[in-house]
């Protein structure tokens, strides 16, 4: 067997590395491996919560996104409501104007037809006073010789009923 081990090259040497070798690794296990371990499982675990936290702050940015996309699509509801209701108001109030201004031009016309009413009824009067003034002046000189006071004056009293009652 002393053969076999020489003529393999085992000898001494190789015992002593080989005793070297799994303290060395006994070593390493104990206080670099472990230790090394850790650290990665450390580092293993800080990479997972920073990727959790990404993930977290992801998710609150998308809900803050649809969030202002629901205040915006609200803001632009809101402002073509109101939009509206200023158009129904000023059609409201055109249409208040127009009505405003049919019933002054219609009372306008309505006291231009009084007016000219009152000033036709004030000719008419006017013209009636003047006919009678003239009819009587025609009588009087007509009649002057052949009527006295009392039967023109008649005359002329009949003479105004009937221009009156026209």
């Amino acid at each position: 067997m002393g053969d076999v081990i020489q003529n393999l090259g085992l000898n001494s040497t190789l015992f002593a590395q080989l005793v070297s070798f799994i303290i060395l690794v006994w070593a390493l296990s104990r206080w670099v491996w472990g230790p090394l371990t850790r650290l990665m499982e450390s580092r293993a675990d800080r990479v997972a919560n920073m990727l959790a936290e990404a993930e977290n702050k992801l998710a609150e940015a998308n809900r803050m996104q649809e969030e202002a996309a629901k205040a915006l699509q609200e803001a632009r509801q809101e402002a073509r409501a109101i939009l509206e209701r200023s158009e129904r108001t000023a059609q409201a109030q055109a249409q208040e104007i127009l009505s405003s201004a049919r019933r002054e031009a219609e009372e306008q016309l309505q006291r231009a037809k009084e007016a000219i009413a009152r000033e036709r009824d004030q000719a008419l009067l006017e013209l009636r006073s003047e006919v009678a003034d003239l009819a009587v002046k025609v009588a009087e000189k007509i009649l002057q010789a052949q009527v006295d006071d009392r039967v023109q004056r008649e005359l002329v009293e009949q003479f105004v009923a009937e221009v009156a009652s026209r």
